[in-house]
């Protein structure tokens, strides 16, 4: 099931079984309540939805994983501002804080959700057409139409968190992240080779934001290397550089961006400082990993 604040899947991440050749971690010692598969006369309710999962037995080691986003009764460190917390739920186990003073970014949702079509490029689902949910009980059958293929078609997670607090030496503390995740059977990368330094990525742009009132932020953005998507298809990530404006040299990368199948990448930068003027760069990395030269220079002014 895929909704703008939650989500919820089955993988097989843990068995107590030291024959169980599948799954991803063993564990002699797990709670059995913490892997193998759900039953129908023992359901459960799947996180911000009314839905009783599952409807049907199914054979399979694959545990029910969820996560999703919930109010968080913590006081805001910023008025005028609401805070969420992101949760995690394995099967029948209680629902578990994975982290706390997370803010929206705008009106975008926390998850968004891409598709692959069959030409390979990916094409963002409409927030206002979620949530959508696997209802067929199997793969290809004549029930298996509608939103359940829409999940079978989708290739990328997009996590989009802010969280904030109130340093008490002195104002508010922005950390950002960003993470385009691949669904391990969809839409992997062919790679031809590794060894030729990818194409560097676009000019990227950069825009001044304002997540909290007062508090500057700048969002990159940039067209992805053609080697991610065309080529060699090998990229894997880029290389974020920033130095304040008239130094001499970059160093070294100032953040790292995982490479997500998409035209375009974004980079929040929330560590900058009033008054001050950044410079930027990226710089497409291989699977050897290989640097590409840098791309076009970016500068903004922070207010």
């Amino acid at each position: 099931r895929a909704a703008g604040y939650a989500i919820s899947f089955n993988a097989n991440m843990l068995s107590s079984r030291t024959n169980d050749m599948v799954s991803v971690f063993y564990d002699p010692d797990a709670d059995s309540s913490s892997h193998g598969s759900l039953r129908k006369a023992t359901a459960v309710s799947l996180p911000n939805s009314n839905i009783e999962y599952p409807s049907v037995r199914y054979n399979s080691d694959a545990e029910t994983i969820s996560y999703f986003v919930a109010a968080d009764s913590t006081t805001s460190p910023v008025p005028g501002t609401d805070l969420y917390k992101l949760m995690r739920k394995v099967n029948h186990l209680p629902a578990e804080v994975i982290a706390r003073n997370l803010v929206r970014v705008g009106s975008e949702p926390i998850l968004q959700y891409y598709r692959r079509g069959l030409s390979g490029a990916l094409t963002p689902i409409n927030p206002a057409a979620l949530p959508v949910y696997h209802q067929a009980a199997r793969h290809g059958t004549t029930a298996d139409t509608g939103s359940s293929t829409v999940i079978d078609s989708i290739a990328v997670v997009r996590v989009n968190l802010i969280s904030v607090y109130k340093d008490p030496r002195g104002g508010y503390v922005v950390d950002t992240l960003q993470r385009s995740i691949r669904i391990a059977n969809q839409g992997l990368l062919v790679r031809a080779q590794c060894g030729e330094p990818p194409l560097g990525p676009g000019t990227p742009l950069a825009q001044i934001q304002f997540v909290i009132p007062g508090v500057p932020w700048v969002r990159l953005q940039w067209p992805a290397s053609t080697d991610e998507l065309t080529g060699e298809r090998d990229v894997e990530m880029y290389a974020v550089y920033r130095r304040t404006f008239g130094a001499p040299d970059w160093g070294e990368p100032y953040a790292n961006v995982p490479g997500s199948g998409l035209a375009t990448l974004t980079f929040q930068d929330s560590g900058v400082a009033s008054t001050q003027t950044y410079e930027y760069a990226i710089s497409a990395l291989d699977c050897t990993p290989a640097p590409s030269v840098l791309s076009a220079t970016v500068s903004i002014p922070v207010p």
